[in-house]
């Protein structure tokens, strides 16, 4: 026994089915009838029996006491013995049964499903089911079920089914092939579109391997017309939904039909339709029911056959021998030989490869749906003519064509991007390589040459493995496609790439609506570049024929297909869609008047065809007349349209007025349900409200089912019929009905707000609920505030809530910052910013007067302008916060922020309470451009920077790297990649992850992550002096350009690469001139293209080709200048990518030269180099070549636009610059000036990398002029900062803290006063090392770098102010001190002062005020703390010892640390290696933590944490008996998940919280329970404290805590049973600097955290930073 049963349902919804023996033999067993009844009673006079028992289904509905119709819901017929490779479900139509519609003659034994397919090989190894609904029209019931109701049926019982043991169907877990009849196909495709939309029924969709159809009204069936007819005058019954949903003019079909297209491509369709007709009932009237071209779908893959059967019998056999059974197993069988030979898992790599190629090149969708949008509409048998055009045969076929650029081009609405589907389709069945884009009016990032670029390189890329993987290597790179221009697309992915490897087959490109991009000049000159360099590529673009297009094709000679006057395609369309049912000859009239009226244009067929089929009375006049009324050609239909909507009622107008204006001014194509949205719509009906939608419309907006949202869920998206309906409702002229795009701007800026301004917005935003048509408001908002009236006060009214509203729940601003940050979305902080700028500068414009109005709008101006800069710096300085923690936004970044900004202002000041920071007073009053600070030491002097990847790389000559995380900039932990001789030039590989060295003795090629020498290679013996470096060839190969006019090159695949000559310059000298060696070199990026300097001679370029000799491309002379001079260049770079070069003459101007043009005797005009006056002596340009920046020996920087050469920024400093360059995504720029780098983020560039994302294709001289004009030029000045190298506060002191700097000042300041001495004057020869305050604060020591110790007094009055300090004792240490200084720190009682080297201690008396004891100590590198428990004793902690000394320097006691060597609960126990570099006390005095720094060479540069608990150390007062007398400790090793989160640790503060940094840069703590050291739990990772207020009271840290013994044999691991980490506030983007950071201090007496910033010291203040509750 087999037992089925549905969830949730009753007994009575069971059926048993009973299997015995073989399958052969399988019998049904009797169930319970779940038929109706067929009654005979109250039939209508002059109607037969068999009238009433006629169904589409072909089934006659049975009598009560016939048990076998077949069971209701979801039905297991047969399951082959050892598990089935498939399932295969049986679905009935209209008054059919499970099992008699499958039946011949109701008899069981002809019961295909079960008797025939049991025994067939291969389909046997599928399970087989059937699913039953009540499909009965003969009987009263519920008219409203609908074909609606039964797929939602289908689907519940597909996921919910179970068998009698009570277990899941687990349908979707194997392949699923779905056969159906008649209305059951309808049935299963409304199901499909359901289930793919909805995540819970989406892996059953995904399963569907093929659905077969048998007989299936795809477009409706005439015969439901009368179905419903007669079941009106039936007594008994009444008409059903079910039966009006098969009409032709049904809207369940009509939305089906769209809704179906977009997934049908997942399954094999195979759809077979009755030859014969079908007996009716009127007196043995037969007639056909369906024909083909309704049963046949006539999508581009599918399989269609005819069946000698009437509409009864295609779904029943006679035998296993019957032909049309025959025919339907062989399609069944093939459907389940491909299943089983089919591996049990599918491989992801080739989605994962698709993901990720999405994902790199910034592809929100992929083109499928916009192709099988068009496919969709594709008719069966039209466009059939492109394949027999002899122009195409020549373009697709012939191995020279005229021309390999086809251009398709006709009037608006003609067919043209339906052709276009139908020539991909026909080149993929072909099995040709294709790509195609489809650029769509309604969506503007699909009219961007930038989106089409990427578009057709993803095609390219998942079609060619050699392809793919060039362009994976890009990855590294850290190039951002998304805001890159198009030419620099072209560059990197098709020049660069493409256009050298060869294609493994020939591939064609289809680019439908060119005359709709943003630039279709820009895509054809690419496209003509295209054609002549890839001879294997043939492109396909369709347009309108227009004067420009034509204009603009006119060189490249494309052969041309015009599609006007092609009246074929349009006479078929009619003949097959109009329903008509008169004479042939009739229907021809039809035809010939419906095609004279349309113009040869394909749109006016498709709306004429549907307002035909409408009608209710389709005969020969009504259609006649109804076509005479029709109007010629689509301006006087939309005139019609438009007049339509100005006659309907008031609610309906306004409804269309709505939606119209949200359509055409909409940033991308909305959803059904964010449309219902904006208008107030109940969006739990969105069939009613779409029906109501499209009705309000009339006709100019169409709904495309198969759209995806943002998150990759079907969303049915609403557009215009057509472009054409756009431009008639825009243009501006007097019309029966039109719109106002700034009016319909305002509704959508207005509309936006709303829903940013929603009640509960941050409640849901905090809990990732998915909010409708918030997305949309939170990308687009600004874009429409933008281009509202000018003079709207009620937008200006929002925007100034928006921006203003500071209640609780209610802060709108940070609201939408947190969303954006949640959805990974920060880029539109600056696309709004621009924005901001741009409507205050159109407020600007109007005369502000004294009014009220004037005032406001001032006001407004003003706190827009500030919301700019603010937007702007919170996504650079914040960005890596907010992604980690998006909640930050409302308390932990504001505090943070300038006095002057509205952030503060609104938000920072009410947080005082919980945090507030003070200190440098710059950073205090407004943003800065300042990003970071990265300091060498004094002894190393850089030269040069460079940035790729996720690395910046600082040249050092005495030998040495300097690199850093571009994010963090974090030094990797092995420090400085050390050359070991001096280095003249250094160069960064493409993507950043090697860094070639050229030495005097040595090159040397490093790897950054590890700093290993990958490569080592001897100079050349002449040692000539190298001028340029490059990578080339993937970074395969190190091109080296000497002063001996030589070029050599280095194989890195070698195992020990040699040098190899790679180009020889023979430069001939001019008359006149003096021919040197070269002063200056250039190579391109590639090494194609070469630029010499000379001292004495003009610059001169050469073409480098492998293996050939260099060609000579021109001399460089000065622009204006009588006769041939020269200029002495200076610097000089190549543009990466065009033949273009940039350098600077020795008096500081800026040339911009393109050497190859010839002079006057040439075709084209002479080139003369463009100059500026900048006084620099170094440039270099962005990765894309729009930008250029300049340093010069005054410290000045400035940044150029390369076509215009307008200046966009300009810093100035005190020092100069010796090295500069964009980092990749040209948002930031990094300069060297001797001892320092600095990072800095202007706004000017954010914007520029923002505006050139928005206006990537027309962003020409124009549009830089412009945006160089709007944007303001500020002179920022910076001066030289004194690094701080140590902060020392007291311990049991408030406000007096001291600070020691780099060139050697130290100075005394107060937290609120500032500033109150200088102790020592900064003359910039010794640094400061290490400093220390006594705990009361009246004596502070320090050491310099040449180990000399100075201690001063301290005197200072907290009521008068009054503040002197004396220096009390200079004491030079280098004699005693033996290797380097660790640190230096009081007694207790400020008595002595303890100064710990790496091998020694010395005590210093401030009695005597000199060094009083000493001692060598036998571990090295230990660091020192006070006993925590004894102030008389000290405790050292080394990697391998803990020692304890007195005051007096003797050793007291001495253990061995013994490293963990076993595990222990099968956790591994980390081992201790390295250096301790921080001691700290636990605040109970209990415990003693060390941070242990591992050694370089080690593989993990995680940082370990160990533990040792203070009672196995004696103190003075231990008893001699309980002495620890053991001569090892066990550390407590905290694990490594742990330990590797701190990043410093600062130290205790309440409730022993381990106060630290963490790796992500923000201040946390670890709040340990000392009472689980040792028990085993899972680790926990950090978590973000997202509120300051809301960090719980910990427990009294001087509470009792049990002593645990820790004598024993074998070390533990620390693994606590809550890590409870927490952040208490993130630090700045620009506080982020490795050196700030480790001097960084916690200060508890004042619950600070003391960090230092740009040379002074910002003072971070919080309550959870107190030692105790108050």
């Amino acid at each position: 026994m087999v037992e089925i049963r549905r969830k949730g349902s009753d007994d009575s919804r069971q059926s048993r089915f009973l299997r015995t023996g073989s399958t052969s033999s399988a019998r049904l067993s009797p169930s319970p009838s779940r038929t109706i009844d067929e009654s005979s009673e109250n039939i209508p006079e002059g109607l037969s029996r068999a009238s009433t028992s006629v169904t589409l289904d072909g089934s006659r509905p049975g009598k009560g006491g016939e048990p076998d119709s077949g069971p209701l819901g979801l039905n297991v017929v047969y399951t082959p013995n050892n598990g089935h490779k498939a399932d295969i479900v049986f679905v009935h139509g209209l008054g059919g049964t499970s099992r008699w519609t499958w039946s011949k003659n109701k008899n069981p034994e002809l019961f295909w499903p079960l008797t025939f397919l049991a025994l067939e090989a291969d389909i046997c190894l599928a399970r087989t089911l059937t699913f039953g609904y009540n499909a009965a029209f003969h009987k009263s019931g519920d008219g409203k079920t609908s074909v609606l109701d039964f797929a939602e049926n289908l689907l519940h019982d597909l996921k919910y089914s179970e068998d009698a043991n009570g277990k899941s169907l687990n349908i979707g877990a194997v392949p699923l092939i779905f056969v159906c009849h008649s209305m059951g196909g309808l049935v299963v495709k409304e199901a499909c579109i359901k289930g793919s939309g909805r995540p819970q029924f989406k892996p059953i969709i995904d399963a569907v391997e093929a659905i077969v159809f048998l007989a299936t009204p795809h477009r409706g069936a005439q015969v439901a017309q009368l179905l419903n007819k007669i079941l009106q005058s039936v007594i008994i019954t009444n008409t059903k939904q079910y039966v009006s949903d098969l009409l032709p003019t049904s809207s369940v079909l009509e939305n089906q039909a769209e809704s179906f297209r977009h997934i049908a491509h997942k399954f094999k369709i195979m759809s077979f339709y009755e030859t014969q007709p079908t007996a009716i009932g009127f007196k043995n009237t037969k007639i056909m029911l369906l024909g083909k071209e309704t049963s046949v779908l006539g999508y581009p893959d599918e399989i269609s056959r005819g069946l000698d059967a009437d509409h009864h019998n295609v779904c029943k056999y006679n035998s296993p021998k019957d032909p049309n059974y025959i025919i339907v197993r062989g399609a069944l069988r093939i459907l389940m030989k491909n299943i089983v030979k089919r591996p049990d898992e599918k491989p992801a790599t080739d989605r994962r490869s698709s993901e990720s190629l999405q994902a790199l090149l910034a592809l929100g969708e992929i083109p499928t749906n916009d192709l099988l949008f068009y496919r969709g509409q594709w008719k069966a048998g039209t466009c059939t003519w492109i394949l027999d055009d002899e122009d195409y045969l020549d373009w697709s076929q012939s191995e020279e064509p005229a021309s390999r650029l086809l251009w398709l081009n006709g009037g608006a609405a003609t067919g043209k991007s339906v052709i276009s589907s139908f020539v991909v389709k026909t080149l993929e069945e072909g099995g040709a390589n294709c790509q195609y884009f489809y650029i769509r009016h309604g969506q503007p990032m699909k009219r961007t040459l930038s989106m089409i670029l990427r578009s057709i390189a993803f095609q390219i890329a998942l079609s060619s493995p050699d392809y793919q993987r060039q362009v994976f290597a890009l990855e590294d790179e850290q190039l951002d496609f998304e805001t890159m221009d198009a030419k620099s697309i072209w560059e990197r992915l098709f020049r660069s790439i493409l256009f050298r490897i060869q294609l493994e087959q020939r591939s064609y490109w289809v680019i439908d609506a060119l005359d709709e991009a943003d630039n279709p000049r820009a895509l054809i000159e690419l496209l003509s570049e295209l054609v002549g360099a890839c001879p294997s590529i043939r492109v396909l673009v369709t347009s309108r024929n227009t004067p420009e297009l034509v204009a603009a094709f006119e060189p490249l000679s494309p052969t041309s297909i015009g599609i006007d006057g092609r009246l074929d395609d349009i006479r078929y369309y009619i003949r097959r869609e109009v329903l008509f049912t008169g004479s042939p000859e009739l229907k021809e009239k039809i035809i010939k008047q419906l095609q004279k009226r349309a113009q040869n244009n394909f749109l006016f067929v498709s709306l004429a065809v549907a307002e035909l089929n409408s009608l209710q009375n389709r005969s020969y006049e009504e259609v006649k007349a109804a076509i005479s009324r029709f109007p010629k050609g689509m301006e006087a239909f939309y005139d019609r349209m438009a007049r339509s909507i100005a006659m309907s009622s008031q609610s309906d107008k306004a409804m269309a007025t709505k939606v119209l204006q949200c359509v055409n001014c909409s940033n991308r194509a909305l959803t059904v349900p964010e449309l219902a949205q904006i208008l107030g719509e109940d969006r739990s009906n969105s069939d009613h409200f779409k029906a109501s939608m499209l009705g309000a419309c009339y006709g100019f907006i169409i709904v495309d089912e198969g759209s995806k949202d943002e998150r990759g869920n079907v969303a049915p998206r609403v557009t215009m019929i057509h472009q054409t309906s756009r431009e008639y409702l825009l243009s501006g002229e007097e019309r029966p009905f039109r719109l106002n795009l700034h009016t319909a701007h305002a509704q959508m800026f207005q509309s936006c707000m709303d829903r940013l301004m929603s009640t509960d917005l941050k409640t849901k935003v905090k809990q990732y609920q998915d909010v409708e048509f918030l997305d949309y408001a939170a990308n687009f908002w600004s874009s429409h505030l933008i281009s509202t009236p000018s003079h709207d006060t009620h937008s200006q009214e929002t925007l100034q809530k928006f921006l203003t509203e500071q209640r609780s729940g209610k802060e709108w601003i940070l609201i939408w910052i947190h969303y954006l940050a949640a959805s990974r979305q920060l880029r539109v902080l600056t696309q709004v910013s621009r924005h901001l700028s741009k409507q205050a500068s159109r407020l600007s414009h109007f005369e502000a007067g004294q009014n009220e109005t004037g005032r406001q709008t001032l006001e407004l101006k003003e706190l827009l302008e500030s919301w700019a800069i603010d937007l702007i710096k919170i996504a650079g300085k914040y960005s890596s916060v907010l992604l980690r923690s998006p909640r930050a936004i409302y308390k932990s970044i504001p505090p943070f922020c300038p006095r002057s900004s509205p952030i503060y202002q609104q938000f920072g000041q009410k947080e005082a309470k919980n945090l507030a920071v003070s200190g440098p007073s710059a950073m205090m009053e407004k943003w800065d451009d300042s990003l970071a600070r990265m300091t060498f030491g004094t002894r190393a002097y850089s030269t040069s920077v460079s940035a790729a990847g996720h690395h910046i790389a600082v040249l050092a000559p005495i030998g040495k790297v300097f690199t850093y995380d571009s994010s963090t900039f974090e030094q990797p932990s092995y420090g400085a990649i050390d050359h070991n001789e001096r280095v003249t030039k250094m160069e960064l590989s493409s993507n950043g992850t090697l860094v070639a060295t050229y030495g005097y003795d040595t090159t040397k090629i490093w790897e950054i992550t590890t700093g290993h020498c990958l490569h080592s290679t001897p100079n050349l013996e002449s040692r000539p002096r190298p001028h340029t470096m490059i990578f080339t060839n993937n970074d395969n190969t190190l091109l080296v350009g000497f002063e001996d006019s030589k070029i050599m090159s280095l194989d890195l695949r070698q195992t020990f690469p040699t040098w190899e000559e790679f180009a020889t310059i023979e430069e001939k000298e001019i008359k006149g001139h003096i021919l040197n060696v070269p002063s200056n070199m250039a190579l391109n990026r590639d090494g194609t293209r070469l630029a010499i300097a000379y001292r004495g001679h003009p610059l001169s370029a050469w073409k480098l080709r492998e293996g050939k000799r260099p060609k000579h491309s021109g001399y460089l002379w000065r622009r204006g200048l009588s006769g041939k001079k020269r200029g002495e260049v200076e610097d000089v770079v190549w543009h990466p990518n065009y033949k273009l070069v940039l350098g600077v003459y020795i008096d500081g101007t800026v040339f911009k030269w393109r050497p190859g043009f010839k002079d006057s005797s040439s075709k084209r005009p002479r080139w003369e180099p463009k100059e500026i006056a900048t006084g620099a002596s170094k440039i270099s340009m962005s990765k894309d070549g729009h930008l250029f920046v300049t340093g010069d020996p005054r410290g000045a920087v400035k940044i150029y636009t390369t076509v215009g050469f307008h200046l966009l920024y300009h810093l100035a400093s005190e020092d100069m610059v010796g090295g500069i360059t964009f980092n990749p995504d040209m948002t930031r720029l990094y300069d060297t000036r001797g001892y320092y780098a600095s990072a800095w983020e202007p706004t000017a560039l954010v914007r520029w990398a923002e505006q050139m994302h928005s206006n990537s294709d027309s962003f020409d001289s124009k549009s830089e002029m412009s945006f160089a004009q709007n944007s303001a030029i500020s002179v920022n000045w910076t001066q030289t900062v004194d690094s701080i190298t140590v902060i020392a506060t007291p311990a049991s002191r408030h406000y007096l803290f001291c600070v020691g700097t780099a060139a050697g000042g130290v100075t005394l300041h107060h937290t609120n006063q500032g500033k109150l001495a200088e102790i020592r004057k900064a003359e910039g020869l010794f640094g400061i090392d290490k400093m220390a305050l006594s705990r009361d604060g009246k004596y502070v020591c320090f050491i310099d770098s040449v180990k000399t110790l100075v201690i001063v007094s301290i005197n200072h009055d907290d009521k008068t102010t009054e503040t002197t300090v004396k220096e009390e004792v200079e004491i030079s240490l280098s004699q005693v001190a033996t290797g380097s200084i660790l640190d230096v720190l009081f007694h207790q009682d400020t008595t002595h002062i303890l100064v710990q080297c790496s091998s020694s201690i010395h005590s210093i008396s401030l009695a005597s005020l000199s060094i009083e004891k000493s001692a060598e100590l036998e571990a090295e590198d230990a660091r020192w703390i006070p006993h925590p428990g004894d102030k008389t004793r000290l405790v050292g902690l080394s990697a391998t010892t803990v020692q304890v000394f007195d005051w007096n320097l003797s050793s007291c006691h001495s253990y061995s640390l013994i490293p963990p060597s076993t595990l222990v609960n099968d956790f591994e126990s980390p081992v201790i290696q390295g250096k301790v570099d921080r001691v700290l006390a636990s605040l109970n005095g209990k415990y003693i933590v060390a941070q242990v720094t591992p050694p370089a060479d080690q593989g993990s540069q995680e940082k370990q944490l160990f533990c040792i608990e203070v009672s196995l150390l004696p103190s003075s007062k231990t008893d001699a008996s309980k002495i620890n007398q053991s001569p090892t400790i066990d550390p407590l090793i905290v694990p490594q998940d742990m330990s590797s989160q701190v990043a410093l640790a600062l130290g205790f503060v309440k409730g022993n919280r381990l106060i630290f940094l963490s790796k992500a840069s923000s201040v946390s703590y670890w709040e340990i329970d000392f009472n689980q050291l040792g028990r085993q739990q899972a680790a926990v990772p950090i978590t973000v404290d997202e509120s300051i207020a809301d960090v719980a009271e910990s427990i009294d840290p001087l509470q009792t805590e049990p002593q645990v013994d820790r004598r024993r044999s074998t070390a533990s691991t620390l693994v606590p049973s809550n890590y409870n980490l927490k952040e208490i506030f993130p630090l700045p983007g620009d506080w982020v600097s490795q050196d700030s950071l480790m001097v960084s201090t916690l200060w508890t007496k004042e619950r600070s955290f003391l960090c230092p910033r740009n040379g002074e010291v910002a003072v971070v203040r919080t309550p959870d930073l107190r030692v105790s509750k108050d």
